[in-house]
């Protein structure tokens, strides 16, 4: 797999934290008309069920299905490819997801089995504005707060930890995984049983 620097990718600070090639973020991923079509969909949210089974109350998410679910994949694959951080991108689960207003944050977890592919990972795309997610620093005790967009993106590896934050309002973005040749093993988020400590920086995409 070739990973690129994304044009607007603060790697040296992924650098800093232990997370380099793990971690990749892209401005403008998505264009603003894009951006408009999803948020247009006429969805129907699901709670999420995490791990142990219960409902997460504050987090709920529409997988896209059908016509609809390769337009995206197709869409997200092409945009991988033209910034060269997979050779034959294979795009499963799209989902939008939306987070309530004065929700709780998440609990720091991975999203795909501890014996995943270290190529396979997830994408987030922010589609409205205020859009943040936790990252785990490689210490296991510090944590990034990662702000970004509408249209911007994050990758992150399948190992990587990280958490939705709480929102002031509803919030929605758009989650996918990505395989590297051919799918691999069904979501299992493992959960964290002890959370980090110190939260020590936030970072933006537009950051250099």
């Amino acid at each position: 797999m070739r990973r690129k620097r994304g044009r607007d990718d603060p790697s040296d600070i992924w650098a800093s934290f232990g997370l380099s090639s793990r971690v990749w973020t892209q401005k403008h991923f998505l264009r603003q008309d894009e951006v408009d079509m999803l948020l247009g969909l006429n969805v129907a949210w699901t709670p999420i069920v995490n791990s142990d089974g219960e409902r997460d109350p504050s987090r709920f998410q529409h997988i896209l299905k059908r016509s609809l679910a390769t337009r995206v994949e197709e869409l997200l694959s092409n945009r991988l490819l033209e910034h060269g951080l997979y050779e034959h991108p294979c795009i499963t689960k799209a989902a939008m997801l939306k987070s309530v207003a004065s929700g709780a944050s998440q609990k720091f977890h991975t999203d795909l089995p501890a014996n995943a592919d270290a190529r396979s990972g997830s994408i987030l795309v922010a589609l409205e504005p205020g859009a943040h997610i936790y990252i785990l620093a490689q210490d296991g005790m510090t944590y990034i707060r990662l702000e970004f967009e509408p249209g911007d993106a994050v990758w992150f590896d399948a190992h990587v930890v990280h958490a939705g934050g709480s929102y002031a309002k509803t919030n929605i973005r758009l989650h996918a995984h990505v395989f590297e040749g051919q799918p691999g093993k069904d979501h299992a988020s493992i959960y964290l049983l002890k959370a980090p400590t110190r939260h020590v920086r936030i970072v933006t995409i537009a950051a250099a």
